[in-house]
């Protein structure tokens, strides 16, 4: 992504955005602490909508808005592997308000060695580790480990953002194994503009302004074999790139 010499200019709300992400953060961390640590399941289960609250409040003061579609194609009480496309820095938070339902992320295995953030990070997230095969299988483990007690899983199969003007950057397994060998769900949650506002190349520029979001009908995993997985991938490239195709017809150009 080329910046254009007026990106510049929204450098003081590049400033203002990071103050008000890091100050709601401050403000949260008690109480997720306190909820994790000291609570019960119940408490621990409303202690994962948080993050949900936090990202809506620091959406709402960058004056990001976003329009969602789709809310009503799944249950929001039921348990799904949801992904999306990785266009921006904005994609968690986004992911974070939109997504109703009880959910973890997943979160690099290295942030779990920081005293306090590991031990909640512990708790509420998934580790994921990709440096060799022992640790990509140890944290497909973790993936399936953490769906025991219902919890939705947020999953960006792409791995990282995309700073290409490719669609995608290639898919990595771990969502559709999940999906086929817990027989969760699929919903494909495809995000339109976030690049535009926050993207890799530029994290020095922040600006304000509307987003789309849209989800499908769950794609159902039954049936499905480890030798579907590829097949898999292909149907949900091919619901994100529905949507893609008429906002960017010639890629992220």
């Amino acid at each position: 992504m080329k910046l254009k010499w007026t990106d510049y200019l929204y450098f003081p709300w590049t400033i203002w955005s990071y103050v008000v992400a890091i100050t709601i953060a401050i403000l949260m961390f008690p109480f997720l602490f306190i909820g994790i640590r000291f609570g019960n399941e119940k408490v621990h289960y409303y202690t994962h909508f948080l993050p949900d609250i936090a990202a809506k409040i620091i959406l709402f003061f960058c004056c990001i808005r976003i329009k969602v579609h789709g809310l009503e194609n799944f249950d929001h009480r039921a348990q799904y592997v949801f992904v999306g496309n990785h266009r921006s820095y904005l994609d968690a938070l986004i992911s974070a308000s939109c997504i109703p339902n009880y959910k973890k992320y997943i979160g690099r295995a290295e942030l779990l060695k920081f005293p306090i953030i590991g031990y909640i990070l512990r708790k509420m997230y998934i580790p994921v580790q990709r440096d060799d095969k022992d640790s990509r299988k140890w944290s497909m483990e973790q993936l399936f480990a953490k769906t025991s007690d219902g919890a939705s899983m947020v999953i960006y199969p792409e791995g990282t953002t995309n700073p290409s003007a490719e669609y995608f950057l290639p898919f990595k397994d771990g969502a559709f194994r999940l999906s086929i060998g817990a027989q969760i769900p699929i919903v494909a949650m495809t995000c339109i503009g976030a690049g535009e506002l926050w993207h890799r190349k530029s994290m020095h520029i922040i600006k304000p302004g509307k987003l789309l979001v849209f989800f499908s009908s769950p794609f159902s995993p039954a049936g499905k074999t480890e030798a579907d997985v590829e097949a898999y991938k292909a149907s949900i490239k091919a619901e994100f790139m529905s949507h893609l195709q008429v906002y960017y017809p010639h890629g992220y150009v």
